[in-house]
């Protein structure tokens, strides 16, 4: 950011380790800065989240809930059972094969408006009975948003279209919060960021990992875009809690359905208008990675918005990630908070 120095970002081995990326002030530093200004507002509702959110995940099928009580326990952090559960994010993604013989590469962005995500940023090197693999997350998160796999796939999660029960803007609040009721009384199933995360530590390939994907029952709708090594190993995975639709080959994903669904609503990141924000970002993507395979030549508006904190760029059959944080710069636009992170793992895996 302007006057202000660049970080790399931090590559933490968690194999052994489950407390590695929750260090206890790091945390905390992350929580403060996401709240910001709404920190006096926010902070006396947290400890009724935090039980809410706990209570939900016991009676979930999510693997990870002692991973979280462990990390609350060491951190002391309050808010972080109910950090955990939340995906609220929009995201622009490409996968596509860039050349002849060449393995596929995932591009992708992550916009939310909570400062600090850009700079928080860490990547943890993380293993499972099927091998290991790399994770794009923050201090104190257990779920896997991003992430690559060396050898086997990568794959990355984008927010669904919001399910409406009412048709006007003012009553947009009503359908956040019947949508939320309905998750915490009624579905059971794994959290999408903790199913991603349990995909990448037990499946061997991109053939079961879809199948993961695809069949195990989640707690809320979702969009998945899966690549392997091969350059047919393309997929984009709509989710809803217990049914799919797949998407065979190269695409890009906004948040939106493919095709229209009716009493759904796409989430917008760089336009007002709803209805455009996902084609036209999807649109943007993919011109600008045609039109040069420049290392994040492609973070450009609308893709680029004052929103966009991440961007990531993966390769499973090369074995090598990038990883680029932002925070805004004005009320329209945000530019690097971070050092480029680049690594090429199947070396790295070797050495380690």
């Amino acid at each position: 950011m302007p006057g202000q120095a660049l970080s790399p970002v931090p590559l933490i081995d968690a194999r052994n380790d489950q407390l590695a990326t929750a260090d206890p002030a790091a945390v905390r530093a992350l929580r403060d800065t996401i709240f910001g200004s709404f920190k006096s507002f926010v902070m006396p509702t947290l400890p009724l989240a935090d039980r809410i959110a706990r209570r939900w995940l016991a009676r979930s099928t999510s693997p990870y809930l002692a991973e979280i009580d462990a990390i609350a326990a060491h951190t002391r952090v309050t808010g972080l059972y109910a950090i955990n559960l939340s995906y609220e994010y929009g995201c622009t993604t490409l996968a596509r094969v860039d050349g002849c013989g060449r393995p596929p590469t995932l591009r992708r962005t992550l916009d939310w408006p909570f400062l600090g995500l850009g700079r928080g940023a860490i990547v943890a090197h993380r293993s499972g009975s099927a091998g290991e693999f790399f994770d794009v997350i923050w201090p104190g998160t257990v779920g896997t948003l991003t992430a690559v796999a060396p050898g086997r796939f990568a794959a990355v999660i984008n927010q669904a279209p919001l399910l409406r029960r009412t048709s006007t803007d003012i009553l947009r609040v009503v359908d956040y919060t019947c949508n939320l009721a309905r998750t915490l009384s009624r579905e059971r199933g794994m959290p999408p960021l903790h199913l991603l995360r349990h995909v990448f530590e037990t499946a061997t390939s991109f053939s079961q990992a879809s199948t993961l994907l695809e069949t195990v029952e989640i707690a809320r709708p979702v969009l998945l875009t899966l690549v392997g090594c091969g350059s047919d190993e393309i997929a984009v995975i709509e989710r809803r809690e217990r049914e799919a639709t797949v998407h065979r080959g190269p695409s890009s994903v906004a948040n939106d359905w493919r095709e229209t669904r009716s009493g759904w609503e796409p989430r917008p990141c760089a336009f007002p208008d709803r209805r455009l924000d996902s084609p036209m970002r999807c649109a943007a993507i993919e011109q600008a990675v045609a039109g040069s395979p420049e290392p994040f030549g492609w973070v450009i508006p609308p893709v680029r918005n004052w929103n966009t904190r991440l961007a990531v760029e993966m390769n499973v059959g090369e074995g090598w990630m990038r990883v680029l944080g932002f925070e805004p710069c004005n009320r329209l636009d945000v530019v690097p908070a971070t050092l480029r992170f680049e690594a090429e793992f199947l070396r790295c895996a070797a050495r380690s």
